[in-house]
């Protein structure tokens, strides 16, 4: 059952959920930051995957960033917790069936979700529901708001500071490599899954041809698992042409990010990072929809196959091929990495 807005100034005690992967948590720091500005509540918590607590928690104004895992037994465990902090509005923008739960069970008078024409059944959990109308994730995340009375109007570039602890790791790691004067550009292959993946070998002429004809060296930090051989390309290529550095926390792969004059990266969270440090990116897309996922700011490119089935937005391709990615050329790449360094606002 829908129920009266409610005055912004009574929300004194506020949750959002946000649960999906690092990159949509980033992609949600601006709304965050809005119902801080504009609610002004006594307490604001995150509920979000462990390991993107560090996203939430560097933004001023949140209280405590919770990780919620996996187990059925933490679930409860946080359910009870939700009870007891007795929250005045809960804006949960993942909408999954386990947050359900929080919606259904936890005592919070005001719960803002997804419409049904995004979530179906599960938005009856939800006495508020927002509508996405803008193309870019971060944006939509905004457009939500707009049922709590916020404009929508603000900022939809994502909100990341790396800490002094962060920053002083990757002067370093830098420093030790020789590069902490050097312009540099980098890549990302970090996502896991196929159709976002792009060949390697097409990674190693990539940055064989940009050193060629530039004598500018990438540099790309080993993701958590590689499953993509970062580390591999790096003892291939040398570090003459591909200097590769050892992972660290998201703090320190920001501060990395930051000194960056280009990011080629795929669609994963590293672009994402990149956009909040200011960095202009090239990414390459295969199922996903580039509209949904790349700032509107000229200085962040895209390069997608043009075929009929794309994008898809599906996780596994339908069709058993990974073709979106196969049919990105490793000439077309280049051509765009090279054009984004000598023209990097767009």
């Amino acid at each position: 059952m829908r129920v009266r807005t409610p005055d912004l100034d009574s929300l004194r005690r506020i949750l959002v959920v946000q649960t999906a992967g690092i990159g949509d948590a980033l992609l949600t720091t601006p709304a965050v930051r809005a119902l801080l500005d504009r609610c002004k509540p006594e307490v604001l918590d995150t509920l979000t995957k462990p390991f993107a607590t560090e996203i939430f928690g560097q933004l001023e104004g949140v209280r405590e960033a919770r990780g919620l895992g996996r187990t059925t037994r933490g679930t409860l465990s946080e359910l009870r917790r939700i009870r007891r902090e007795r929250y005045d509005l809960l804006v949960d923008f993942h909408c999954k069936a386990r947050t359900l739960w929080f919606a259904v069970l936890g005592g919070i008078p005001f719960r803002l979700g997804l419409g049904p024409e995004r979530i179906g059944v599960r938005s009856r959990g939800y006495n508020l529901h927002g509508r996405e109308m803008s193309d870019y994730s971060a944006a939509a995340r905004l457009d939500t708001l707009a049922a709590l009375g916020i404009d929508p109007e603000v900022d939809a570039t994502p909100i990341f500071e790396p800490s002094s602890e962060g920053r002083r790791a990757a002067a370093l790691a830098l420093q030790e490599r020789g590069l902490d004067g050097e312009r540099l550009w980098g890549i990302a292959p970090a996502t896991r899954f196929a159709n976002k993946t792009w060949a390697q070998d097409r990674w190693f002429e990539l940055v064989r041809s940009v050193h060629a004809t530039t004598g500018r060296r990438a540099v790309a930090v080993i993701p958590p698992d590689d499953d993509q051989g970062v580390a591999e390309m790096g003892r291939q290529l040398g570090g003459e042409v591909l200097t590769v550095l050892p992972a660290g926390d998201l703090s320190y792969l920001a501060a990395i990010l930051e000194r960056l004059d280009l990011l080629v990266t795929d669609c994963s969270s590293p672009r994402h990072l990149a956009v909040s440090r200011g960095t202009p990116t090239l990414t390459l897309h295969g199922s996903t929809n580039p509209a949904n996922w790349t700032h509107p700011a000229a200085q962040h490119r895209v390069v997608a196959a043009r075929l009929e089935c794309r994008p898809c937005d599906a996780v596994v391709c339908p069709l058993g091929t990974d073709e979106c990615m196969q049919a990105i050329s490793s000439g077309e790449v280049i051509a765009a990495t090279q054009d984004a360094l000598e023209h990097p606002s767009g």
